[in-house]
């Protein structure tokens, strides 16, 4: 199998297997679950009963994004639709386009139900013909062609099962995934999906007829120039049609194939063709030299009762992410038929390696089902936010496809834990060009914006491998550039000498305060920064340094209980610059983040611990009684809105309920973790249940819980610190043999 860098191709295969008598297992999961709630059932191929929602008839949209770590994604619909306006051809600024459409000139805040901006092509793309009888095998309707009754769809990323209802005799189950492995990062960056198309003949007659496959193909916004597309048959073990084009430097192009049928026929897009629909049994469009799609059609023959599984591979390859960076695929597959091929061989194991991760979630019985299925659920945000460049090796979890293509480490310190516990090696590329840019005399990282955060989010990134990893070394190349970067924070951001630093007008992520003097997150922050730094000092000998750091420490957490805490409300001051009597007495509900990357890193905590329950109390009082969807990031003492501040009234899902809310889970204190998990759980569930945005996270909501701002938002997947914080663990118990992300992460090795 070659896996080398060739030309910008896509890769269509199909393959047909899996014949034998019909039987209430043919179908991936029950008929009549009810639908968008959390229900307990069997599924195929999960050795386990499992939890997950099941969306019925189109009622959430967009679908399960089809696509890996850096791959690319296309959305697969929950009405049976693709969506061609996707990124698999490289084709982000479509989204991008968004921000500039809605909210430039305009308060963050009006700009509601972002989605409703986003351009969409959702197109059928499957099709039935059984005895001259055509059912299109999706919700949305044609007029002249017959549509499915119905849609059950229940996804658990990488994966994607649906269930069609159809008039006909033959039954038809679809079963769409990815190959993305836990752990297992290299496989996972692999651009193709396969489609299982499960065939069951009802009735006692045999059944003769066809499935049709249409492919859609790049777009001339995807190409970005006038194209003509050449079509060329290969032939071999892998049978199929390769469709290309290039020009200015770019490749696109597709194959589409077959191994092992004797009736395969190819041709042209249908899109929303009804006669082309209507004819598949016995003919396909003809392709102009313009057209840039394709269709294929598969006969065939059901005896009574039987059943058969038609496999359908498609792989995609664009190596050009921009002109100057090719995607990482590029560096280990040899074009989409070498893609195609490695998928039409290893489908079976490939999948079997999903399901083996998938297990260990399903069966961590100390966690609550609907917690198991949102973790799975949420990694797909890192199919649509993840970019991953050959050459310099760079990975980076975009914040949001509103912003582009990359992002910095005040987001990704939220966005980026899921990578850092499960692909710990690829994590760590995304600040290796901060250690090359670092000024070799002041130690100051070569970043912009947020400075009281960014350079604590690279300290302690490098402690997040190393505890996840169990590699010490990491710190013989690391050290250096750590002990230099804080010696250059400490003089830069504390002026004042009390060991805070020192927050200036919207310097922190918490962007719309314009706050001054030290301010409660950022402390907090510092004090577990402080801890890691002083650790990594012990570690490496350096006495001297460690020392340092911990006098930091002790004068930092004098200086928060005497400037910060105010016993009155049982909350730390949002800000307070005693310099000249500014500050603030609102109640931030994400003051205990310090106290959380301390107990992620190992450590008690850096709060006195008396304070942390009072503000646990005080956070269930004000922040979290304004709303049942989750904890309001700010209010002030007598639970008003803090109006300063644009999104203070909001619900961020990440840092201001995971935050608390995870501290929640580690108190002890059996009222508090019950509260802890009660809300993450009513956060989630309106997330993916009221609001339909299971795969379209938001970065807020609002009191009412509906969508107020981002789409496709990488925060949320800060949800897999929790179940570190439900199971009493830490990054290093978690990582390590026996702990819950060890056995996530190494199920799906590949077999020796």
């Amino acid at each position: 199998m070659k896996r080398t860098f060739l030309t910008a191709i896509t890769a269509l295969c199909l393959t047909v297997s899996g014949s034998g008598c019909l039987s209430a297992a043919a179908r991936i999961f029950p008929k009549d679950l009810p639908a968008r709630e959390w229900v307990s059932f069997t599924a195929d191929g999960l050795p386990t009963p499992v939890t997950g929602i099941v969306y019925r008839n189109g009622n959430m949209l967009p679908g399960m994004p089809l696509g890996g770590l850096g791959t690319g994604f296309i959305s697969l619909g929950t009405d049976g639709t693709l969506d061609y306006v996707c990124t698999i051809f490289n084709n982000y600024y479509e989204r991008w386009k968004v921000s500039d459409k809605v909210g430039k000139a305009e308060n963050i805040i009006q700009n509601q139900q972002l989605r409703r901006h986003v351009p969409t092509m959702r197109l059928p793309f499957l099709g039935m013909s059984v005895g001259g009888k055509v059912t299109l095998l999706s919700l949305k309707a044609m007029e002249g062609v017959e549509s499915a009754e119905q849609i059950d769809y229940w996804g658990h990323y990488p994966v994607a099962d649906l269930e069609y209802k159809t008039k006909g005799p033959v039954s038809v189950g679809l079963r769409a995934w990815t190959p993305f492995i836990a752990g297992q990062a290299e496989d996972s960056n692999t651009p193709g999906a396969v489609f299982e198309i499960r065939l069951r003949n009802m009735s006692s007659k045999m059944k003769r007829g066809s499935i049709a496959f249409s492919f859609h193909g790049p777009r001339t916004e995807d190409v970005g120039f006038a194209a003509d597309y050449e079509r060329r048959k290969v032939e071999g073990a892998f049978t199929g049609q390769v469709v290309s084009t290039s020009g200015e430097g770019r490749g696109y192009a597709y194959a589409l194939g077959v191994a092992g049928q004797e009736k395969v026929r190819f041709g042209g897009a249908i899109d929303l063709d009804a006669k082309a629909w209507n004819s598949i049994e016995k003919t396909l469009p003809k392709p102009s030299a313009s057209d840039a799609g394709c269709s294929t059609a598969v006969d065939f023959v059901l005896r009574p009762k039987e059943n058969k599984t038609l496999y359908l591979i498609l792989a995609w390859y664009a190596p050009n992410l921009d002109p100057n960076s090719k995607n990482m695929y590029a560096a280990s597959f040899n074009g989409a038929l070498d893609v195609a091929e490695y998928l039409a061989e290893h489908h079976e194991s490939l999948l079997n390696r999903v399901f083996a991760w998938q297990q260990v979630v399903y069966g961590e019985k100390r966690l609550p089902g609907w917690l198991q299925d949102s973790l799975i659920n949420v990694l797909a945000i890192l199919a649509q936010e993840s970019f991953w460049k050959a050459g310099e090796d760079y990975f980076t979890i975009n914040e949001s496809l509103l912003y582009g293509c990359g992002d910095n480490l005040a987001t990704g310190q939220f966005g980026d834990w899921p990578v850092n516990l499960l692909f710990p090696e690829t994590g760590l590329k995304k600040i290796a060009g901060l250690r090359q840019g670092q000024d070799p005399n002041t130690g100051k990282l070569p970043v912009a914006g947020m400075p009281t955060v960014i350079t604590q989010v690279y300290v302690q990134v490098i402690d997040r491998y190393r505890l996840s990893t169990g590699d010490d070394k990491v710190l013989d190349e690391w050290y250096p550039s750590v002990k230099a970067a804080l010696g250059w924070f400490v003089s830069a951001q504390d002026k004042d000498g009390d060991c805070l630093p020192e927050v200036h007008s919207s310097e922190s992520y918490l962007d719309t305060w314009q706050m001054e003097g030290p301010a409660c997150h950022v402390s907090s922050y510092w004090l577990s920064t402080l801890k890691i730094a002083e650790r990594m000092a012990e570690l490496q000998g350096d006495s001297a340094f460690a020392d340092q750091c911990r006098s930091w420490f002790d004068k930092a957490s004098q200086s928060v209980q005497q400037r910060l805490w105010n016993p009155e409300v049982g909350s730390y001051l949002l800000y307070n610059d005693t310099s000249n009597g500014i500050k603030s007495d609102t109640v931030l509900c994400d003051q205990l983040i310090g106290e959380l990357w301390a107990r992620l890193h190992g450590f008690s905590g850096v709060l006195r611990s008396e304070n942390v329950a009072k503000v646990m109390a005080t956070l269930e009082r004000l922040n979290a009684a304004a709303t049942p969807f989750g904890i309001r990031l700010a209010c002030r003492p007598d639970g008003r809105e803090d109006t300063v501040a644009i999104y203070s009234a909001r619900m961020v899902p990440s840092y201001s309920t995971l935050a608390p809310c995870s501290v929640m889970a580690w108190s002890g204190d059996p009222h508090f973790e019950k509260l802890g998990l009660d809300i993450v759980r009513r956060t989630w569930h309106n997330l993916a249940i009221r609001q339909n945005m299971l795969y379209d996270q938001p970065c807020m909501v609002r009191v009412d819980g509906t969508h107020d701002w981002g789409m496709e938002y990488d925060h949320d997947t800060m949800l897999w610190v929790f179940p570190i914080a439900v199971l009493k663990q830490d990054i290093c118990t978690a990582c390590s043999p026996g702990g819950f992300m060890h056995r996530v992460r190494t199920a799906g090795r590949r077999a020796p």
